[in-house]
This record gives structure tokens, C-alpha cells and sequence, in this order.
């Protein structure tokens, strides 16, 4: 003590006085008290791994020491002392042992206590400052980030079923992994019991950290950003996996949220699970995730687009190669980067890396982009409203130029249609040799049948985009008629390839029918239906009115995007059969809409209803109801 003015000593915790605080004025954190009793003291008595610090006088004597022995300065934090007591205490109140209690007496007396020489109180409060902060670097650099405590979770989920020969469950996982560790998770995933946080961890290593290439992008991130990285969250990293599902769409996220941070257009803290995610679920706007993927499916789509309208086939590769990535787009373009290149450029070039640049690898269009993903998702249909529009306008006048100059001219050849043999010829090849009054009669109601197709029926088929569905309604004479449209929906056969809705009714898709709706509107040169026209609705029974309702909004991109069709102008009806009681209930908010109108059942013995009785079909189809692959049952009528 005379020499090096330190000495280090096994003593008694209570020489010190517990009760007192260096800088009394500062609350103590209850929090914090929890966490130690929890990682310290939990297992049971053991040796206090940490030094208590007390202050001593100036030539402090044997004699001084004894007698200031239970009123010591304490300078090092009091957490660690205070959540001993507090455990001890609740153990004592919880009935423990004499044979405990003892242990934690000798805990109690056999501290480590290192004495050093303060002479006055703010030497005392620099001190303490300077401890704690010691002590937080060195916590804080064993401190696990969530990544590591993610493959130590595997890690052990492996190490396990290596040395057992045999499978590990989730929850058994997770049991062990909180019965080895006591570990606490971050704050913003308190809320996740232990199973859910190591169901969320093995996840994430599963489906992207295990991957290399996907790990040294977030390791990369960690890396630049440390403790404020926004991978420090188990939430969002299992955001972004439960929303990609290709390896390619996790890349580019993660490029993206790597791309903004580094340009300074975002920090970390903007990147959380909710603002990934978005709030699509209650009517919300979509993530940021739905915009970087669309801008994606915008690259591929416009690098295509320009591919069919001329693009020679060179200038498509440099164009790929210079937006292959990021990295490459940020090498290119930012900071101090030579942009004299593009003065060499064809002026078709400078468009197509000005559109790229500024809508997929900028934000200048992002607002936009986000209008427009309220009511499409396609790139074709993004790209259909303004100020896009207008953008590959421009682009795509200039490739006309050059098809007309002679740089690259590309023959197309129409595809014809084979014609399809009509229904009244493949009766009449297979009733060739019958001249019964019954197969001329047969042969006379196919050709009046195959009329009225001919005359009121245009089967179409669907297509992916809102703009390529528009422009097969617009072939259709519904479309180009002025007088009453009636567009019938059926929500129990529509959405699915097959169904058979009397075993299981088909999930309603709105999005299928909200493109069909638009579509059809669009096609009649409007963004909604028409003062007469009708949209008849069949729910199957089911509540799915606001969810119809919701579809009938206008599309285009213009300031009556998104807006609900005018009520003066909307007639929607909504009818269901009775297939089972359903209650009405008074006070809807489904504005002008009439329903539900309830029908009466069919009558199951109805002879001018069905061709087959009951009984019949029941031995053709089985009691379930189901068309069997090989045929129908033995006993089935002809």
C-alpha cells in the first residue's frame, strides 16, 4: 500500500458501506440488478468473480483500517454487490437451506477486495466513473452480438446430436440452451418465449447464415457498424428470411440495405423488422422489402424490355454487366468516379442507365414506387403508371429510332394459331355410322351450341400482369361495347385451376380478383366500372364482403390512384346461397352495396333441376362427392 498505493485482499463485503453510493444522485437500475442476479447467482453459492473496490485514506494504518471496517468508501459499481444481497434475500425469504445459507455466508466473506488511496471526493467520483467504464469494455467485448449467439445455438444443437446419435427438437433445444446458459436476449425480442427465439435462431442460421455467401454480407455489416449494426435484432434477420425465399432475393437485400448505409441515404436504426416487413396484414402500406424486391423484378424487366424492342444484344451484356451489383453501380457512379465513359454511349445507352440508376439503385422514385405498389406488384404494371411511363416512353422512342436507322433490324414472325377442330366435327366423326334419329338430333343441339358460344362466349387466358390482362380484355366484345356490363364472380371456382367447393371451398384471393376487375375496367378505356354495370359476387357462404369491397379501387397511377369507385356510380350485390345459417347483422358499413341476399337451398330431389337424381349421382360420383381417377363405382347407371 505504501509503495504502489493497492492492495489486494480477500475481506468481507460488509467492511464496505453497501448503503452508501458514490454518486448518490443517480437512480439504480432494477433492470440491471435482475440481469446480474440471473447470470451470477442463479446456479447457486459461489466465489464473487468481480473486485470489490473501496477508498482509503492517506496513510491509513492498520488501526485506521480496523476501525473504518463497515464504513469503507465503496468506488466500484454497486450492481454487483446490491444483486447479491437482493438474491441472498430472496433466497432466506424462499425457505433455503442452513447448508445454502452457509455457502452464501463464505461467499459473503471471502470477496476479493482491492484497497487503493483516495484522498478526495471528486478524486473518489473520477474514480468510479473510470471503474465503470472499465468494467463495461470488457463486458462488452465478450459480449455475444446475435449473429454469434446464433451459431452457438447451432453449434450446440449439433455438438448434441453428435455425441447422442439422435435428433434434437426445437423445443428440447431450447430447454437446454436456457438450462446451459441463462442467457437474455436482446430487448426488442424480450417478448419471444425461449422456444420462439431459438425456433427464430435456427431459422436464420438455417435458411441464410449457414449459407457463406449470405454470412459475409451481414459479417461485412457487423463488422462496419459494430454494436449499432441493425443485425443486432433477431427480428430482423428473421424478417428478411421469412420474407425471401431464394437465395438471390436475400443477396439483394441485403446489397440494398448494405448499399444505402454505406452511400448515407439510411442508418441502422431504419431497418427494423416492421418497416421491413410493412403492415400489409391490417391494410397497411407494404415494407421496404416489397420496394428493393419490386426494383429487382424493374432491372430484369426493363433490361428485357429493351431486348424486344431492339437493344442489339452487346450493349444488353454491357448494360448487365454494369449493373451486375451494388458494388459495381457504387464503383461506377459514386463518389469520385470518372463519368467520361458515358459520353461514348449511344444515346439509347445513357437512357436505360439513367432510368436504372436514378428508380432501381437511387431513391429519387421511391415515393412513386410506393404509391404504385398499393395496387400492383408486377414490374410491367408498376412501370405502366407515371412518372415511369413516360421515362421508358422516351427510351423506347429511341429505340425505334435506332431500328429505323439500321443498327439492329430483327425479324418477328407472326405465330399462327392452329386451328381447333370445332365441337359439331368431333360429334360427327364419332356418330359417322350411327343414322339414328337420336345422333341427328345430338349432332343439330352441338351446332346450336357451338353458335351461342361462337356468338356470347371469348375465353381468354389469364395472365400474370395487369397490363397484359388489360390488353387480352380489350379483344373482347364486352370491352367494346357501350351498354350494361354484368361481371359475375364466383368466389368458390374462382382462384384455383380445379375445385370442387361441396368438398373444400378455394381460399379467396383478392389479388385475383382485384387484377380481373381493373383489368376489365381498364379495357373500357376507365379506372371503374360504369353507372350501370353490375358485379354479381358469389361469397359460397363465406364473410368475404369487405374484402371484395376493398378491391374496387381505382388504378392508374394518376391522384385517383387507390381511390374507392365513386359511390354514386357503384352497384355491388353479394349473393349467397343457403348452404348453412349464417347471421345478418344490422349497422354495415358496406356503403351502397345490397346484401347478402339469401337464396333458398336447391331441392336435393328437384327432377327439373337435375339430370341424374340424387341417388344417382351418389353411385356415380361416392358418398364424397369425388370423381374417382379410374372411373365411376361398377354400379353406376349408363
Amino acid at each position: 500500500m505504501k509503495t504502489a498505493g493497492v492492495y489486494v485482499s480477500c475481506g468481507n463485503l460488509f467492511w464496505a458501506n453497501v448503503r452508501a453510493l458514490t454518486c448518490a444522485k443517480v437512480p439504480i437500475n432494477a433492470a440491471s440488478l435482475q440481469k446480474i442476479r440471473q447470470t451470477f447467482f442463479q446456479q447457486g453459492p459461489e466465489k464473487l468473480g468481480l473486485e470489490v473496490v473501496v477508498g482509503l485514506p492517506k496513510n491509513c494504518d492498520q488501526a485506521k483500517f480496523t476501525s473504518l471496517q463497515g464504513n469503507l468508501l465503496r468506488i466500484s459499481p454497486e450492481e454487483v454487490d446490491h444483486a447479491l444481497i437482493l438474491h441472498v434475500a430472496a433466497r432466506i425469504t424462499a425457505g433455503a437451506s442452513e447448508a445454502e445459507l452457509l455457502a452464501w455466508r463464505t461467499v459473503f466473506l471471502s470477496i476479493s477486495l482491492r484497497c487503493e488511496i483516495i484522498e478526495t471526493k471528486e478524486a473518489a467520483f473520477f474514480r468510479q466513473l473510470q471503474l465503470r467504464q472499465r468494467f463495461i469494455a470488457t463486458y462488452e467485448a465478450c459480449a455475444r452480438s446475435t449473429v454469434q449467439t446464433i451459431f452457438e445455438i447451432a453449434a450446440l444443437k449439433e455438438s448434441h446430436e453428435t455425441l447422442r446419435t439422435s435428433s434434437l427438437a426445437r423445443s428440447e433445444l431450447a430447454e437446454l440452451w436456457v438450462k446451459k446458459t441463462y442467457d437474455l436476449q436482446d430487448e426488442d425480442d424480450m417478448e419471444k418465449s425461449a422456444f420462439e427465439f431459438v425456433d427464430s435462431a435456427m431459422k436464420v442460421y438455417e435458411r441464410m447464415l449457414s449459407d457463406g455467401d449470405l454470412f459475409m454480407k451481414i459479417h461485412a455489416m457487423e463488422l462496419k457498424f459494430g454494436k449499432k449494426s441493425c443485425w443486432r435484432h433477431m427480428s430482423t434477420l428473421e424478417a428478411v428470411v421469412m420474407k425471401c425465399k431464394k437465395k438471390s432475393e436475400m443477396l439483394w437485400v441485403l446489397a440494398t440495405i448494405e448499399d444505402l448505409l454505406l452511400r448515407g441515404e439510411a442508418s441502422n436504426t431504419q431497418f427494423s423488422s416492421r418497416s421491413l416487413k410493412g403492415a400489409r396484414t391490417g391494410g397497411g402500406s407494404r415494407g421496404l422489402m416489397d420496394e428493393w424486391l419490386a426494383k429487382r423484378s424493374i432491372l430484369d424487366w426493363v433490361l428485357a424490355d429493351a431486348g424486344t424492342h431492339g437493344l442489339p444484344s452487346d450493349m444488353c451484356l454491357s448494360l448487365q454487366k454494369i449493373f451486375a451489383s451494388h458494388a459495381d453501380v457504387r464503383a461506377k457512379f459514386c463518389g469520385d468516379a470518372d463519368l467520361s465513359w458515358l459520353g461514348q454511349l449511344h444515346e439509347v445507352e445513357r437512357l436505360l442507365i439513367d432510368f436504372l440508376r436514378k428508380v432501381v439503385f437511387g431513391s429519387q422514385y421511391d415515393g412513386n414506387l410506393r404509391n404504385v405498389l398499393k395496387g400492383a406488384t408486377k414490374a410491367e404494371d408498376l412501370l405502366a403508371s407515371e412518372p415511369f411511363k413516360a421515362l421508358l416512353d422516351r427510351i423506347h422512342e429511341e429505340l425505334a429510332k435506332m431500328v429505323l436507322a439500321g443498327n439492329d433490324e430483327a425479324d418477328e414472325e407472326d405465330a399462327s394459331e392452329a386451328g381447333r377442330p370445332v365441337l359439331h366435327e368431333v360429334l360427327g366423326e364419332i356418330l359417322a355410322e350411327d343414322g339414328s334419329d337420336a345422333a341427328a338430333e345430338l349432332m343439330t343441339l352441338a351446332k346450336q351450341a357451338e353458335e351461342l358460344v361462337d356468338q356470347f362466349v371469348k375465353l381468354v387466358v389469364e395472365q400474370d400482369s395487369n397490363v397484359a390482362m388489360v390488353a387480352v380484355m380489350q379483344s373482347c366484345p364486352a370491352s367494346q361495347t357501350p351498354k350494361r356490363a354484368i361481371l359475375i364472380y364466383d368466389s368458390k371456382c374462382a382462384g384455383e385451376a380445379t375445385a370442387q367447393p361441396h368438398v373444400r371451398r378455394p381460399q379467396f384471393r383478392r389479388d385475383h380478383f382485384g387484377k380481373v376487375l381493373n383489368a376489365f375496367c381498364q379495357s373500357r378505356g376507365a379506372d371503374q366500372l360504369s353507372e350501370n354495370d353490375l358485379l354479381l359476387f358469389f361469397d359460397g357462404g363465406r364473410q368475404l364482403a369487405p374484402m371484395m369491397l376493398s378491391c374496387c379501387v381505382r388504378q392508374g397511377g394518376d391522384e385517383h390512384h387507390g381511390r374507392h369507385f365513386d359511390n354514386k356510380t357503384r352497384v355491388e350485390l353479394m349473393i349467397h346461397y343457403d348452404e348453412k345459417t349464417r347471421a345478418v347483422y344490422s349497422g354495415t358499413s358496406l356503403g351502397s352495396s345490397i346484401g347478402p341476399v339469401k337464396l333458398d337451398a336447391l331441392d336435393a330431389d328437384a327432377e327439373d333441376v337435375w339430370l341424374l337424381s340424387k341417388a344417382d349421382k351418389d353411385q356415380v360420383y361416392g358418398a364424397a362427392g369425388k370423381v374417382l381417377s379410374g372411373g365411376g363405382l361398377a354400379d353406376c347407371p349408363d
